[in-house]
């Protein structure tokens, strides 16, 4: 069912709290989140680790395992990217290769979403396009 279009809506005023930094933060903290409960799946595996690091303008989720024989060593990683210059987020893979590209907007029913090759995403819909290989099939590519 669709969500319903408001009959009103202070639009300028839920455009303008519709910020990337702000977006970028929760994505930050739910990314947080889905590294913790995959790992928790993970305890009694040994075919790998995720771990979550963060920092001022980017995370990344990086998954480490006996793949390598190194429980240190990094096989996988993705990361987001706060790129304001450019007023999106970017994901990349370890090769640096960009997987999404995100813009703030508001939808058509007044909530703030990510707008990635123009369909208006809810945020857990990212992070599965971002993170669903990396977390079900970690050796894959």
């Amino acid at each position: 069912m669709a969500t319903p279009i408001p009959s009103e809506l202070d639009w300028v005023n839920e455009r303008s709290a519709c910020t990337l930094n702000r977006i970028f933060e929760t994505l930050k903290a739910q990314v947080s989140d889905d590294v913790s409960i995959r790992q928790g799946m993970l305890m009694f595996s040994t075919t790998c680790s995720l771990n979550f690091n963060a920092q001022a303008q980017q995370f990344v989720v990086l998954l480490c395992g006996p793949k390598h024989r190194d429980a240190d060593t990094v096989y996988r990683a993705i990361a987001f990217i706060l790129d304001q210059p450019n007023d999106r987020i970017v994901v990349v893979d370890e090769s640096n290769n960009i997987l999404l590209e995100a813009t703030a907007a508001l939808g058509h029913d007044g909530k703030c979403r990510l707008r990635i090759d123009g369909d208006e995403l809810e945020l857990w819909q990212v992070r599965r396009r971002a993170l669903e290989d990396l977390f079900f099939n970690p050796y894959t590519s």
